[in-house]
């Protein structure tokens, strides 16, 4: 076990989180930092800026300059710390599923890495920001964010000055929001046990793509589509072939099927934990489909407002036997917008000082951690005793 340098009111549970995640620091003073760096993400109030980070921890002129070393300049790799505080957050609480959101962080100027003028759909308005999708672990104490992607789109594909200046390496380049996410479960799946994947369309469009991806790497998975997405029925024992066209719209196919088709029980109301769903029915399509280029059987669920023709909201899956409660609680994780909320206001997420790209992704690697702590704080050793 790695032993860190003991801060200000560090008791022994962050004691032990600080060795768990921080010990695949290679050196003694980044893994000095990495605790400061995270005792000011939890105990400043307000803005997270460096000299306040620094203030929480000591009252050196130099400390501020120590962190920005830390966080901008040193040259250590974030991925075996994603993977640590993925790890703790498996063994500390359960995780029903892994979901996918993403982040607006607004900036001045366009030098910060990846920053360009964008519309955000979930403010309705265009914002000079930089853009990030994650991959979060949702468990029944909150969602942890395990991983991180920044959009580098626009400018930030072509422009050597540019990508000079804010140390990109070459293999970071532009891919749709369907392949950084297709990118995080591989790598994910590969050292964690996996749960259900559910992403909606507030953060991937190309849900097609999406659902291929998960299929080939094996993932179940709920994923909203477009009503208008075009699906391939396979008929079953409660239709013919003939009852159903070839191929149809997602939603033409759900209101086709909605009423005297499907075995009684199987509807569900979604609960009242489901924002902006009041009064909302959760029907399952009887006949499981396929799309045009995955050739899974997959289970089509229709959200159903209250005396309209068409359904709100489409969803896939290829857990084909679940239950109505088990998608209505998937559904719940869908977006996390909640969670990228509370890495706003409460770890920092939105004051990164720095341009470059290692800088950003260091401090979205310290702020995922902060979050996992506070989260999860004390069902580590919980889970270890139990």
């Amino acid at each position: 076990m790695v032993t860190h340098p003991v801060l200000p009111g560090t008791d022994d549970h962050l004691a032990r989180f600080l060795d768990e995640v921080f010990s695949a620091l290679p050196r003694c003073d980044q893994r000095r930092w990495a605790g400061a760096y995270l005792h000011g993400l939890l105990t400043v109030r307000g803005r997270k800026s460096l000299r306040n980070l620094a203030g929480s921890v000591s009252a050196s002129s130099t400390a501020s300059q120590c962190l920005q070393q830390f966080i901008s300049a040193s040259t250590w790799e974030w991925a075996p710390l994603r993977l640590a505080v993925a790890r703790y957050a498996q063994k500390s609480a359960a995780v029903e599923a892994w979901t996918v959101a993403t982040a607006a962080i607004p900036k001045r100027g366009e030098q910060s890495v990846g920053v360009r003028r964008r519309f955000v759909p979930e403010l309705g308005r265009t914002l000079n920001c930089q853009s990030a999708v994650g991959l979060f672990l949702a468990t029944e104490a909150g969602s942890v964010p395990v991983d991180w992607r920044l959009r580098l789109d626009g400018p930030w594909a072509l422009d050597a000055g540019r990508r000079r200046r804010a140390r990109l390496p070459e293999h970071a380049r532009p891919q749709p929001v369907w392949a950084d996410v297709l990118e995080m479960t591989a790598q994910l799946s590969a050292q964690l046990l996996p749960a259900p994947v559910v992403a909606d369309l507030r953060v991937v469009a190309a849900s097609e793509q999406l659902v291929a991806g998960l299929a080939d790497q094996e993932l179940d998975f709920l994923v909203e589509i477009s009503p208008d997405q075009e699906v391939l029925p396979r008929p079953g024992r409660h239709t013919s072939p003939r009852a159903l066209p070839r191929a149809t719209g997602a939603a033409t196919l759900a209101r086709r099927t909605r009423d005297g088709i499907r075995p009684p029980g199987q509807a569900a109301h979604l609960p009242r934990s489901v924002p902006g769903t009041y009064g909302e029915q959760l029907v399952p399509c009887p006949v499981l489909v396929t799309l045009p280029r995955v050739p899974a059987a997959l289970r089509m669920w229709a959200q159903w407002q209250p005396g309209r023709v068409r359904p709100a909201r489409v969803w896939l899956t290829n857990l084909t036997h679940a239950r109505p409660q088990t998608v209505a609680r998937l559904i719940r994780h869908a977006g996390d917008r909640a969670a990228v909320a509370a890495l706003e206001e409460d770890f920092g997420l939105l004051d990164f000082e720095g341009r470059s790209y290692p800088g950003w992704h260091h401090h979205m690697t310290m702020v995922s951690a902060a979050c996992a702590y506070r989260s999860l704080q004390g069902r580590s050793a919980l889970a270890a005793t139990a």
